[in-house]
């Protein structure tokens, strides 16, 4: 209800009051002229006794020149005519006044002088005048708490004489409960009362009340709402509209809402707009109602507007336009439009590039809560984009994006937890926030969780639940998952291992230029591990992987190039890739590198170059780098010599289970003689490492008693060993020690001839001399044992052809041996003592400080002179992998931070 009816309402009552009492002959014509609305007569009557002081002419007077009624419309006339009535005590004309300077009518804004002029009419139990001012003194509930309490006062008044708007006004107040105890009751009454008497803002609130709190039917809310929309409210059509498709009758909900957007309702023509943006074919209907309400300076519907240029949705696209009412939203204070807004200022498209205007504009949206907004204003503290790096500042605003359940926040936040970035580091909160996000879907989220269930990080390490959680961002296109999950496939780890499978996965990931995914395919292809071998496949997947800065595949192209797989030589290449991946600081492409440079392999031998690079890849950790830096200090190939330092490169890769390192550790401090149990302990670790080189010697320590208790049992065990891989010094060894037994072993011919012959045929000359040897003697003539006197048994005859030497003094047995039966251990001791006396002054035979070091790519054996047991080592080959990489990984938050949008970011997770 408008205040000028108001005004007209109470000059209507006073002047029938003033008539029933001492009007003037005047001031009667004056009133049946106002009552038949012939109001330039009245205001032709009312002049005269205006002038006079008659209050309720110049009241009345006032009245007609605020109306504009039977005179020209003039608001200062009619001020100065209310102020003179109301100076004279009219309470009519004070609560007038009052109005007009509350709303800088004929003069000034002046609140005070309203509040004044409304408060003395108020007094005077003016109604009117008590709703007025209990609603005005209710505004300053931020400012003056006080004031606003005595503005309930005032209401309560009003209220008490049921006026309707005064009953609506109190129901809010005791609703919500921010000036007096909350009380909802009592509120929902007085709104009841309010809707009784017609008044309609009651009759909607109080049916969306009904709606909210269920504390009635249905039908009862719908009664209220019905009411008011049928008088011709447009918020309560709207609101009808919509409670009507809550309740499932959406064709009558539209029709309401239809109805208050034709009356130009703004609210309701966006929420038309929104209904036909969820139809099909009816967008082009959408961006007119869109267009109507943004016209109206709706700020909700210009941004929707904008998405629709912005998109081409209903319209052509034209992002000029999109910026255009992105802008004007933005100016109303729409959060999503301040974003939008922002990025494109940010991203200089369609709009000139502004980083400052961007920033106030991302910063206006985060302000407002938006999560977008604080996500990407959070990414740009957390990475220093635009803004100084602040991860605190970051973490809190990331967090806040979070607690909307935004998966992309859930992630990121995810991330810093685990990463202790701006926080704590805390991975059960990570893995929270990661499993908030993977169960709604966000692929990163989900591929994070199956790397730290592959890692066991955080939580106990399941390689079938990795594959389930790899699976589900592999399904969605994540090709680090893919690359991941195709691993598994392959080594069987946590699923079947199925071949196809892992190359079908590999292959998803492949085609979307996963860099790791192409090499470990190419691999697969150029070893012929789970498909055909397949050399120009696997050059042709390294190459791309190459081109991507794949290290991996950088190094494994250039030994392909290099003819390590026994291909064709491409030296050039070859060395332009390994020097590109040694630049580059790969470990093992600087190792190989070196390698050719030491060997000559590919390009003229450079022992400083060698040297150089070896060293690079040994400062890297790398194990083999470090055996190889190892023997050039011990060569003094490159550097100058040194066996300390030898020593020293030697135990840094013996210590990372580098077997051939701890073989030659062993070796190099067995020749500083100054710790025999490190040497024990690096030789038996590399021996248990199944290292043959190793187990050989660790038996002829068994043999000789050295560094541990004689045991032909233990020396027989470890020959063995390293037999059975085929290394000949053990064959030859085990197949002496068969032959000639031990000090408790009994000699075994069968075996003897067995392990000898194998070590004959592998090159071993001295397995051919006792082969003969022992041929020779079954073919003479063997008297009977029982009938040879003990005393005849005194040596062994030898070939002086042979260039053998028989021992110096006769071996009898003594009478305590014959008693006590040791004679036959005394004899094998004899036989096996005699023939490492021949072998070892035979040509064949080393000496100790003969002996050189062979220093292969893998491999430096020294012989010692314990025995005559010889040690050939086998050539070792130079490559050192590539292996089938099992996960991916790189710097985490790289990928996080280069997202341009909030719903664009598809952050790689923990790589």
């Amino acid at each position: 209800m408008n205040y000028k009816l108001k005004k007209s309402i109470y000059l209507i009552v006073f002047m029938a009051f003033f008539v029933a009492g001492q009007a003037s002959g005047d001031m009667r014509k004056a009133v049946t002229a106002y009552n038949e609305k012939k109001f330039d007569e009245a205001a032709a009557l009312l002049l005269p006794e205006a002038k006079k002081g008659t209050a309720l002419a110049q009241s009345t007077l006032g009245y007609l020149y605020d109306q504009g009624k039977g005179v020209s419309m003039d608001k200062g006339e009619a001020r100065r005519w209310y102020k003179a009535a109301a100076e004279q005590g009219d309470t009519g004309a004070q609560y007038n006044l009052g109005l007009m300077c509350r709303d800088g009518e004929g003069g000034p804004v002046d609140v005070d002088q309203a509040v004044g002029w409304i408060t003395k009419a108020a007094k005077k139990d003016h109604e009117a005048a008590q709703l007025t001012l209990g609603l005005m003194l209710l505004k300053s509930q931020e400012e003056n708490p006080e004031k606003a309490l005595k503005g309930v006062d005032w209401l309560k008044k009003a209220a008490e004489k049921e006026n309707p708007s005064a009953l609506y006004n109190l129901g809010r107040v005791f609703l919500h409960g921010d000036l007096v105890e909350e009380d909802r009751t009592k509120g929902r009454e007085l709104l009841h009362k309010a809707a009784e008497k017609g008044h309609i803002y009651a009759q909607l609130d109080l049916g969306l009340l009904l709606e909210e709190e269920a504390t009635s039917t249905a039908q009862e809310a719908e009664y209220w709402l019905n009411l008011a929309s049928k008088e011709g409210y447009d918020d309560a059509q709207l609101s009808y509209g919509l409670f009507l498709i809550r309740q499932e009758r959406e064709e009558e909900g539209a029709d309401w809402i239809r109805r208050a957007a034709e009356r130009g309702n703004p609210q309701a023509r966006y929420v038309m707009g929104q209904m036909c943006r969820q139809k099909d074919g009816s967008l082009k209907e959408a961006v007119s109602w869109y267009s109507l309400a943004a016209r109206q300076g709706h700020g909700p519907a210009q941004y929707a507007l904008a998405v629709m240029y912005e998109e081409g949705l209903g319209v052509d696209r034209d992002r000029s336009l999109a910026a255009l009412w992105y802008k004007r939203a933005a100016d109303k204070g729409v959060a999503e439009a301040q974003y939008s807004l922002g990025i494109m200022l940010r991203d200089g498209e369609p709009l000139p590039q502004d980083d400052e205007e961007s920033l106030r504009w991302i910063t206006a949206a985060s302000d407002q809560g938006l999560p977008e907004a604080q996500y990407t204003l959070g990414v740009m503290y957390r990475d220093g984009d635009g803004l100084p790096r602040d991860p605190a500042k970051a973490f809190d605003l990331i967090r806040e994006a979070s607690e909307t359940g935004s998966p992309e926040a859930l992630s990121s936040l995810g991330v810093m937890y685990l990463q202790g970035m701006g926080t704590t580091r805390d991975v059960e909160e990570a893995i929270s926030n990661f499993e908030k996000a993977g169960l709604a879907g966000y692929e990163p989220a989900q591929y994070n969780l199956g790397l730290l269930y592959a890692r066991g990080e955080g939580v106990e390490r399941d390689m079938a639940r990795a594959a389930m959680w790899f699976r589900k961002a592999a399904l969605q296109g994540h090709s680090d998952a893919q690359c991941n999950l195709g691993v598994q496939y392959f080594q069987g780890n946590g699923v079947l291992k199925l071949p196809n499978s892992a190359v079908s996965w590999l292959s998803r990931a492949a085609a979307q230029e996963d860099h790791q995914a192409l090499f470990n395919l190419g691999l697969m292809y150029d070893e012929g591990i789970g498909i055909p071998r397949d050399r120009e496949k696997a050059i042709g997947l390294y190459e791309r992987s190459a081109r991507l800065g794949n290290l991996d595949s950088i190094y494994s192209l250039g030994c392909l190039y290099a003819g390590d797989d026994g291909g064709p030589v491409r030296e050039i290449p070859a060395l332009n890739l390994l020097h590109r991946g040694a630049t580059m600081g790969d470990r093992k492409a600087q190792l190989r590198l070196g390698i050719a440079y030491r060997d000559g392999r590919l390009l003229t031998p450079d022992p400083s170059e060698a040297a150089k690079w070896i060293r690079a890849s040994a400062s890297q950790g790398s194990p083999s780098a470090q055996f190889a830096l190892g023997g050039l200090y011990l060569k003094g190939e490159g550097v100058i010599l040194s066996r300390p330092a030898a020593i020293r490169w030697f135990s840094k890769a013996a210590e990372q289970g580098h077997v051939q390192a701890q073989y030659n550790l062993a070796l190099c401090l067995k020749e500083e003689k100054e710790d025999d149990q490190a040497v024990l302990k690096w030789l038996k670790m590399a021996a248990a490492a199944g290292y043959a080189p190793a187990q050989c010697d660790l038996g002829l320590a068994y043999l000789e008693g050295q560094w541990v208790p004689k045991c032909d049992e233990q020396a027989l065990k470890w020959f063995s060993m390293a037999a059975k891989q085929s290394y000949t010094p053990a064959q030859y060894n085990l197949g002496v020690l068969y032959h000639y037994g031990g000090t408790t072993l009994e000699p075994n011919e069968a075996k003897a001839s067995k392990w000898l012959d194998q070590a004959a045929r592998n090159g071993n000359e001295k397995a051919h001399k006792i082969l003969k040897q022992m041929t020779e003697e079954e073919d003479q003539e063997k008297p009977d044992s029982q009938s040879i006197p003990l005393a005849e048994i005194v040596d062994i005859p030898v070939s002086s052809s042979q260039g053998d030497i028989t021992p110096d003094l006769p071996i009898k047995p003594s009478k305590e041996e014959t008693e006590s039966g040791d004679l036959k251990v005394s004899r094998f001791c004899f036989f096996f003592i005699s023939a490492l006396q021949r072998y070892y002054s035979t040509e064949i035979g080393f000496e100790d400080s003969q002996r050189p070091w062979i220093l292969q790519e893998e491999v430096a054996i020294r012989v010692p002179a314990a025995a005559s047991l010889s040690r050939t080592v086998p050539k070792v080959s130079v490559k050192t992998g590539p292996s089938l990489a099992p996960f991916t990984e790189a710097p985490w938050p790289s990928n996080l931070s280069s997202a341009t949008s909030y719903t664009n970011l598809s952050p790689s997770g923990l790589k």
